[in-house]
């Protein structure tokens, strides 16, 4: 298995690992089965040759957080904006990310 794809996997499972996360996929998916619903794909790869001894690379991954704002939203409180609380489950989401990696 490449190093970009064990990269990945490990991303995905410490993504998973969030309270906040129903689902992690590898790919974008059409019908997410849990929400808030995360997607990490691969964006690029940069690789510097140095010497024999120091070389580098730079994996990018391309990271979605996706949540609905129908009228039958997940968690929803009484009263409350739909398109506030998608938001805000969002940040959640961002923010909790964010301090795993």
């Amino acid at each position: 298995m490449s190093i970009s794809i064990t990269v990945k996997n490990q991303l995905m499972d410490l993504i998973q690992a969030l309270p906040s996360v129903k689902k992690t996929y590898g790919h974008e998916e059409m019908n997410p089965s849990g929400w808030p619903a995360v997607f990490v794909g691969m964006t690029s790869v940069q690789g510097e040759f140095v010497d024999t001894a120091n070389n580098s690379r730079v994996y990018a991954f391309r990271t979605t957080v996706v949540f609905p704002i129908s009228q039958d939203m997940p968690g929803l409180p009484a009263g409350t904006n739909r398109l506030e609380y998608a938001e805000q489950t969002i940040a959640t989401v961002v923010d909790e990310i964010i301090n795993a990696v």
